[in-house]
């Protein structure tokens, strides 16, 4: 694999980063398992929307698997009726920052007691890593751990950062990468390299975070930025597709993931049909911050027409007889990105699939509702009703609601939720597992007609 610049520079005590892990099958079955961050969507929605634009031939089941507040204890506990049942073929493991206990962080100058139970609570997510890893890994599962998203300690804004807490992740990364040995698992490092981009940006602006500002949640480019580190991790290429044609020979000297016919070359420029193997990766608008973090397009999204030796002058992009842009032939000697291009069918294409995983994403805490308020009040508890299930959930919340704090009232919102959306749960279920299939229906790749015709002498300004 061609590591990139940017990993080789990420190092941690002299080790890069930057792994090579094989990537997700044909037909795997993936659970993404972690706490909020994985509950988001975000990053794991990115990488199903890689994979289904660019290997679209190689379809994929996924499921968010994530829960609020939850740690690797809390994981591994509930593994045999939230993540077993979807018969994964490959888990991911990100969790961390509840584990830590945050609250053990707020003493400036800890105590010995204080700094036990900080260790402890390391020892615990390392030790429940192990567990999960070996009982996943004895079921045949491929398991990739995921070190943790960095708590930003380091950012100069209201409230004060709880110092310590990200030195806490680091720790539970080495546990980790422990438990990845041990076990045989995979590794995909996430806090080590956004703490070198946290710091890269905090260097000119103190106030600067990649995160949120409760120093633990990053929004959309934040989620990206984490599925280009996967991505990466798993040796993904630049290429979506790749044409190169000489204008002087009339002929066409390279291809690459894409089939070329009908090539006319004339004075007026040049036409083919052309059938990519991909679609280009469709970058949420929301999360375009990320590609000033990371150079995801020059190293994950190229869709790249050259054509070389054309008269001087500026040319009219078509597809389909529909303009997309005027370049020069300069431009087209160097090569023009096609995936940047949002108006092109192709990207277009690749919107309605980025919409379908968007679906996803919102359906999803709705339907996960189920599993955080199993998790809390009756994980003991099986081949519950409806009524049975409401009941309960009615007791917790006449229980929680008189004792407000942040993670009562939170609790107590989720409760509401569910209340709101049993009746329709099913159906919802039944909407997040059909998006899956019709991406893989919208997702295939179709031929199109390019040309590139004259339209004034001299190179395009």
């Amino acid at each position: 694999m061609k590591i990139s610049t940017f990993l080789l520079s990420l190092t941690v005590s002299g080790t890069t980063l930057a792994s090579d892990i094989a990537p997700f099958a044909a037909d795997d079955r993936v659970c993404f398992i972690g706490d909020s961050l994985t509950a988001q969507g975000g990053y794991h929605g990115a990488i199903v929307l890689f994979y289904a634009t660019r290997l679209p031939t190689r379809r994929l089941q996924a499921w968010n698997c994530g829960i609020a507040g939850d740690t690797a204890r809390g994981s591994f506990l509930r593994y045999d009726w939230d993540i077993a049942p979807h018969r994964p073929s490959v888990i991911t493991v990100m969790t961390g920052v509840n584990d830590v206990n945050r609250g053990l962080y707020t003493n400036a100058e800890p105590s010995a007691t204080n700094l036990a139970q900080r260790q402890q609570a390391i020892d615990t997510n390392t030790r429940y890593l192990n567990e999960l890893a070996a009982k996943a890994r004895q079921e045949g599962v491929r398991v990739i751990l995921i070190t943790p998203a960095i708590y930003d300690q380091t950012a100069q804004f209201d409230p004060p950062a709880q110092m310590g807490i990200n030195d806490a992740l680091v720790k539970c990364s080495e546990g980790l990468v422990a438990a990845a040995a041990t076990h045989g698992c995979d590794v995909v490092h996430f806090n080590a390299p956004m703490l070198t981009i946290n710091q890269r940006w905090q260097s000119s602006d103190p106030a600067r975070t990649i995160v949120g500002k409760d120093r633990i949640h990053p929004g959309a480019a934040g989620h990206l930025l984490m599925a280009y580190l996967f991505l990466k991790a798993q040796g993904m290429t630049p290429t979506v597709a790749r044409v190169a044609i000489d204008a002087k020979t009339r002929e066409l000297r390279d291809i690459d993931n894409c089939q070329v016919s009908d090539l006319v070359i004339d004075d007026s420029g040049v036409s083919f049909r052309y059938l990519a193997g991909a679609l280009p990766f469709p970058v949420n608008p929301a999360a375009k911050d990320a590609l000033t973090m990371v150079p995801f397009i020059a190293e994950l999204n190229q869709e790249v027409i050259t054509v070389a030796n054309l008269p001087a002058g500026s040319y009219e992009l078509a597809i389909d007889g529909q303009p997309q842009v005027v370049t020069s032939a300069t431009d087209l000697q160097a090569g023009v990105n096609l995936a940047v291009v949002e108006s092109t069918p192709q990207y277009q294409q690749a919107i309605k699939i980025r919409d379908l995983v968007a679906l996803r994403e919102r359906i999803s805490p709705i339907i996960r509702t189920y599993s955080l308020l199993k998790q809390q009040f009756f994980a003991d508890q099986d081949a519950l009703s409806q009524d049975e299930i409401l009941a309960i959930l009615q007791q917790k919340y006449d229980e929680l609601h008189p004792k407000p704090s942040i993670w009562n009232d939170y609790r107590c919102s989720v409760i509401k939720r569910y209340q709101q959306s049993a009746a329709e749960r099913p159906d919802l279920i039944k909407q997040y597992n059909e998006a899956m299939a019709q991406i893989y229906q919208l997702n295939q790749p179709v031929a199109h007609t390019i040309t590139f015709r004259r339209t004034a002498a001299g190179d395009a300004k």
